[in-house]
Order: C-alpha cells, then structure tokens, then sequence
C-alpha cells in the first residue's frame, strides 16, 4: 500500500457542555472570506516538541495545507526556552503533519508549557497549556466487535477527559484511523471502564492510544464537531469556535498518553 499524509481533525461522540473551563479557553465566531492563522499543537509528556502552524482556506479555494514559512516559533518551559526548526514532518506512524519542530522531549512534572510563534505581517501568536496529569491503560478488553479501556480518573474533574485513538497497521503501512472523545468529568475519582464499537477490518495490528486531554482540548475538539453538524444543516444556528491560541484559531495542548498494541 502506497503511504500517504492523514491529516486528523478529530472526533464523534455526540457530549454535554462540561461543568469545568479554564481560563485560557477562548471563544470565537467565524469570520467569512479572509483567510487566518491557524495552530494545532499537542505536547505529549514524554515525546519531541512539534506543531502544525498553518493559513485557513476560504470557501472559494481548494481544500489543502497552507503552511505558513519562516516563522520563529518557541516552546517556553519555565525559563527554558526552545526554537522550533521550520520543517515538514510527516509521521507515518501517526497519520500526523508537522512543519515545526525540535528534539527536545516533553518532560514530566515541567507544569506549564507555553508557545509563541513571531511572523511578520501577523501578530504573535500565544497560548499557555499544563500537563493535565498521569493516564495508564489498566486493562484492554476486545472480541472483535467492542475494545473496552479501563484507566483511572484523577481528583480534578476538569483533567478527565479522554481522546481514544485506534491506529491500525497493515503489512506495517498505517491503513486506518479511529478517534472517540470521551467525557468522564462527572465520574468520581477511580477505576473507570471506556467502551467503543470497533472491529478493526483489514489491519493485521492496532495500536490503541489513550490521551488524557483537559476540559479546554476537549472543547476546542466539540466545537468543530458542533460547527461541522451546522454547516450541514441550513437551520442550525452556527456555533462559535472554542480554542486557546490568542491571535490564531485553534488549540495548544499538554497531554499524557498510554498505548497497547492487539494483533490479530
């Protein structure tokens, strides 16, 4: 099978407006016909630093990746502070595109990460994000129709919010992606058991990733699910776009992961 780059946007479970926000949650109506700096950036403890910085598209032009050049973009940890080299990545692996990125490696128990991306002709573009706490896969249940994930939530309520991702792999290509968000937020401190249907059609592997995301990520990606149910609708009042990037759309995330592999 040919490789090819996946983009992934995200996710499907229809949820409820969660109870808890955090301040760096940003709330934004769509602008028409003007194209906009655009930020997907997640930080996974324990993985390099590496983002996506890119211009939207308008309706009148083709779908594709604008990337935006030259910048000088940095992760700031503390009092480090770390340049970002412009240069596209396409992970395989991952079905992930990245045009900035560095070697150095997401480090536990840092606190807040923050980024800032300098361009001329924009202004600069920030966003502030805290590792949102440990997750561990402690048990992984399949029968070729439902993968149950049992984890644990934590005290903070507003760190209990999951994205599941199932990679799967065939003759060692990534053949196909699967993404749940999950809310947990109104379950108490503890064992918890995650269910999604899956039957996982023409991998020989998959690989199943659980991300512990914040109430703020967890927003971001319901927003454009809410955005993409409007624009097929013509009755639906649009929603507006939930990030945290201050002069940019989109989001700047820390997140913890753990990952099992089934192979049939």
């Amino acid at each position: 099978m040919k490789k090819g780059i996946l983009i992934i946007l995200i996710v499907i479970i229809p949820v409820f407006m969660p109870s808890c926000e955090l301040d760096n949650s940003l709330e934004k109506d769509l602008p028409e016909g003007e194209n906009i700096p655009m930020l997907e950036a997640y930080l996974v403890e324990g993985e390099k630093m590496e983002i996506l910085f890119f211009s939207s598209t308008t309706m009148q032009e083709p779908v594709r990746i604008n990337m935006i050049w030259n910048s000088s973009a940095y992760i700031i940890s503390g009092v480090d502070s770390i340049k970002l080299r412009n240069l596209v990545k396409a992970d395989y692996n991952t079905g992930f595109l990245y045009n900035y990125i560095s070697d150095s490696i997401v480090n536990p128990g840092e606190g807040e990460y923050s980024v800032y991306i300098e361009k001329e002709g924009y202004k600069p573009v920030k966003a502030s994000s805290r590792l949102p706490g440990e997750v561990i896969i402690s048990g992984l249940e399949y029968d070729n129709e439902m993968l149950t994930v049992r984890t644990a939530n934590l005290r903070d309520d507003c760190v209990n919010y999951y994205l599941l991702r199932m990679t799967g792999f065939s003759d060692g290509t990534l053949n196909a992606v699967e993404q749940a968000l999950i809310d947990m937020h109104e379950k108490p401190e503890g064992n918890v058991s995650i269910s999604y249907p899956f039957t996982g059609d023409g991998n020989d592997s998959t690989r199943v990733d659980l991300y512990r995301i914040d109430s703020t990520a967890y927003d971001y990606h319901r927003s454009i699910i809410n955005a993409l149910g409007a624009n097929r609708d013509a009755f639906t009042t649009p929603s507006p776009f939930r990030g945290n990037v201050e002069n940019a759309w989109g989001i700047f995330t820390c997140t913890t992961k753990d990952s099992r592999t089934i192979v049939y």
